[in-house]
Parts: structure tokens; C-alpha cells; sequence
């Protein structure tokens, strides 16, 4: 049985550049290929069309107006401040669990330090707004004591020949 090459799709790259009408604002502009809208913007706004939802201008407009309300911010805050207290909990728990690395200290979570020691460090991780986003950047670190962390970094900027106050 012989078997014959399927037919070569056209290639866009040599294709000449022809003049198109935009279906939605009726501007002009030239493609390679068959199209009906003249940019993203002008897509989006038949798309909201057909969907029957209101234009990304409205919607703008509706966000800039809920901002404004303050039983919405109220709200948003809440939301924060527990989400805050939920990532806080989860910080406490695995300091105090984990213990100083160098000494072995873990009475209180307050005089435990995250020393970031692995990895670029992206953002403090009492800073973290979510659980996820805490422990990505606790396995770039190892949990000392205050004393133990001060002790570390005076050592390793002494190293680096940074000149240290004592």
C-alpha cells in the first residue's frame, strides 16, 4: 500500500497582507490572515456583547464604585485581618515545633527567628500573605533563637569583610 504526503498547510509567513474592517468599531487594519477585530479591545467588547455582559468600561466603573463603599472595605479588611491571624498561627506553631536549630531553644515562639540561609530571600516571612506563600519561603530558611540568629549574621557579615558595629 503507498501512502501519499497529506496536503502542506499554507505558511502565515510568506502570505501577502491584506486590508480588514473591524466588525465592532469599523476601523481599518491590515493582517495575513482572515480576522474581524482590529485589537484585543475591540474583541473583549464583542465578546461582553454576545455574552450579554456589561463592557470592561462598566465594569471599571462598578469596581471604582465599590472601593468606595465602606461596608466593602469593612469587609475586605476582615477578611485580611483573619487571614492575617490564620498565617500568624501557622508561623507560631512550626517555630515553636521546630525549635532553635543551633541551641535547641523552643519556650516561646517570640524569641524564635526565621534566618533565611538557602535561596534569595523574597519577602520576611512573618510578611506572607497566605500559608502557601509562607512555607515556600520557610524552606529557604532554618529557625534560630534571637541570640543564636544575631551571633550567625555578625559571623557571616564579618566573612564577607562588611563592616559590623558591635
Amino acid at each position: 500500500m503507498i501512502y501519499s504526503k497529506p496536503p502542506m498547510k499554507q505558511s502565515w509567513k510568506n502570505a501577502p497582507v491584506r486590508d480588514f474592517e473591524c466588525v465592532v468599531c469599523g476601523g481599518l487594519f491590515s493582517a495575513k490572515r482572515e480576522a474581524k477585530y482590529c485589537s484585543s479591545n475591540c474583541h473583549d467588547r464583542a465578546r461582553y456583547a454576545r455574552r450579554g455582559q456589561p463592557s470592561s468600561e462598566k465594569r471599571k466603573k462598578w469596581y471604582r464604585n465599590r472601593v468606595k463603599k465602606p461596608e466593602y472595605l469593612k469587609r475586605l479588611r476582615s477578611q485580611g485581618r483573619r487571614r492575617h491571624r490564620v498565617v500568624q498561627k501557622f508561623i507560631r506553631a512550626y517555630k515553636t515545633k521546630a525549635g532553635c536549630f543551633d541551641c535547641g531553644y523552643k519556650k516561646h515562639h517570640v524569641a524564635l527567628d526565621f534566618d533565611h540561609v538557602y535561596g534569595s530571600k523574597k519577602l520576611n516571612v512573618c510578611n506572607a500573605k497566605s500559608i502557601a506563600q509562607a512555607e515556600k519561603e520557610i524552606k529557604k530558611c532554618v529557625v534560630r533563637c534571637s541570640n543564636c540568629h544575631r551571633v550567625k549574621t555578625y559571623r557571616r557579615l564579618q566573612r564577607k569583610g562588611t563592616k559590623v558595629s558591635e
